[in-house]
């Protein structure tokens, strides 16, 4: 029960107390004959009758608690049938894969496409009305999802090394099944098992009150819910019984919340240094595509110190925003982190549990989005959002946004996108966080309102002592805010050092290249030095030098061989003739 949240606690309470209520009717007679005519038609409740009685004279309880019983005991034997069959199914696509689990994985999803009661209702109505009809179209219904549910278990325990070691052994494939595959997806077919019961009783209800599921006189929720609706302005209180007895169908009274598990650092993470505020060290993460893998951080490294500014640099593709991401362990689910480590003020977030992960962020850090509307939730309004992050008009007004009043009762589309942005950097900033990380924060604004935006970013993290990681192409912006810039190219920084140096005498070859190639940089009349060829697109660790397919001056060595990183005049290069000064 720890496990279950207040929802789903209250849920199960109610479908075991509900149960129970049958169970103790059927033995004891709890209410009387269901049958027998007792008084008067469709008499209020009373003493007598403790929710009233129907349309013939019936009383309503024991016939509420009979079609209750008929419900569930319909629902449960489908919900078995359904668990025999998904795990079975599930069990074999997942474990076997092939061509089995393609032919299985596309008749789910057929019948996965279709809403649910339209199923139902096709397959009840290719069936003569009645128990069968009903339990065929509960386990039509219910399989798919389970279906799915087990062979997404079964395919990460096939992988396990225990099941591994059964093969090795010599163990036979149904051997393997039971003793390895199976028991380890029971507790999900039992989760499952649950929500399907409760999917099985609404599909039931639907089915028997449009009179093609089970048939008078035989009663059950459906059937009371059909002949009650019948005399709803004289007899309201027909339904009441039903009404509650169908709440034990309400997916969300039986939604249960297991605790995600807790990551597992790489192999090979490297403990880090506790005077940084940001500390990445040979970080490999590779995005998972459906054929392929492409690896976005090929052992990047970065350091900060508390109250720095640095730039992160370098053209789209380099792994920027991977490395942005990964400095708040924001990674997609595609994302696989294969190796190194990221630390903010000495704690790895490797490994953190989400409750220390979601402090962390809470505490420590900050992101500005490149999109301003899309990182503002567009069915709230500025002020919830605003106290949600912590912040209050006074923040608003640190951002410089006139009628802060106003804004707080707007929503993000009645706002301009430099609006927006601003109260994006407000929520950003409303908690003091250590670390602000701005992925291109400006990218989406007008020209006229980026400079003021970026002038009330930086003030804004002086006045607060908070460290800026500013991921962007615009050179000039870098040059006249940031004390320090990383070039990435490839998925490594390339050359880390003061901005002034980097970008006045660059030792890198794409480090210079980069720079010839901006706007400005130009005297008149000169044409812009654009960089040959493209970034490459990593499957695997690079062999040798990334940019050595676009440099001028590359060799044999920068092809072949890693290049390491250099220490030169306070400056960081990974470039094999750095100290033949080639750039």
């Amino acid at each position: 029960m720890k496990r279950l949240d207040g929802i789903a606690r209250s849920g199960l309470i109610f479908l075991l107390a509900l149960v129970v209520l049958v169970v103790v009717a059927q033995l004891t007679g709890l209410g009387g004959d269901p049958e027998k005519i007792v008084g008067p038609r469709l008499a209020p409740p009373g003493p007598e009758w403790w929710l009233g009685t129907d349309s013939l004279g019936r009383s309503t309880l024991p016939r509420v608690l009979q079609g209750t019983g008929t419900s569930l005991l319909l629902s449960a034997v489908a919900v078995l049938a359904t668990a025999v069959v998904a795990t079975a199914l599930g069990v074999l696509a997942g474990y076997k894969g092939g061509a089995l689990n393609e032919i299985v994985m596309r008749v789910v999803d057929v019948l996965y496409s279709f809403p649910a009661i339209i199923l139902a209702i096709l397959v009840a109505a290719l069936v003569n009305p009645g128990l069968d009809a009903a339990v065929a179209s509960i386990v039509l219904v219910t399989i798919p999802l389970m279906t799915r549910v087990v062979r997404a278990a079964a395919l990460t325990v096939s992988h396990r090394d225990y099941v591994t070691s059964a093969i090795i052994s010599g163990a036979r494939l149904p051997r393997v099944l039971a003793r390895h595959i199976l028991p380890n997806v029971a507790g999900t077919v039992a989760v499952q098992g649950t929500y399907a019961l409760s999917i099985g009783i609404l599909v039931e209800g639907g089915l028997s009150f449009l009179g093609l599921g089970v048939q008078p006189p035989q009663a059950s929720l459906g059937v009371l819910i059909s002949e009650g609706t019948v005399y709803l302005t004289y007899a309201p209180w027909l339904l009441l019984g039903p009404r509650h007895g169908a709440r034990a169908g309400d997916p969300v009274h039986q939604r249960a919340r297991r605790r995600p598990a807790r990551p597992a650092r790489p192999a090979n993470f490297e403990v880090a240094d506790m005077t940084h505020l940001l500390d990445v060290r040979n970080l490999v993460v590779d995005y998972v595509l459906a054929d392929r893998r492409v690896r976005a951080l090929d052992g990047a490294s970065l350091t900060m110190a508390e109250g720095e500014s640095v730039a992160l640099v370098g053209e789209s593709g380099s792994g920027k925003s991977t490395l942005g991401s990964a400095a708040g362990r924001l990674l997609p689910p595609s994302a696989d982190l294969r190796s190194g480590d990221v630390a903010v003020l000495g704690e790895s977030l490797t490994g953190l549990s989400n409750a220390r992960i979601r402090q962390v962020r809470r505490e420590r850090l900050g992101f500005v989005f490149q999109d301003p509307i899309g990182a503002l939730d567009p069915t709230m309004r500025i002020g919830r959002q605003m106290r949600l992050a912590g912040g209050d008009r006074e923040s608003l007004e640190r951002v410089r946004l006139g009628d802060p009043e106003r804004v707080m009762r707007a929503f993000p589309h009645q706002l301009s996108g430099g609006m927006a942005q601003r109260v994006g950097i407000a929520m950003a900033l409303s908690a003091r966080p250590r670390l602000l990380v701005a992925d291109e924060p400006t990218a989406a604004l007008d020209s006229q309102v980026r400079q003021d935006v970026l002038d009330t970013v930086f003030a804004l993290a002086a006045e607060a002592g908070t460290g800026i990681l500013l991921l962007t192409h615009d050179l000039s912006a870098v040059s006249r805010r940031c004390s320090r810039m990383a070039v990435m190219y490839g998925g490594r920084v390339v050359e880390d050092g003061p901005t002034a140096a980097v970008l006045g005498a660059p030792l890198h070859p794409y480090t210079a290249a980069l720079a010839r190639s901006v706007p400005g940089n130009t005297v008149r009349g000169e044409r812009l030095e654009a960089i040959p060829g493209r970034p490459p697109v990593l499957t695997a660790e690079s062999a040798g030098c990334a940019f050595a397919a676009r440099c001028a001056f590359a060799e044999d060595r920068c092809r072949s061989e890693r290049p390491v990183p250099t220490q030169v005049d306070g400056r960081t290069v990974l470039c094999h003739r750095v100290a033949e000064g080639v750039s």
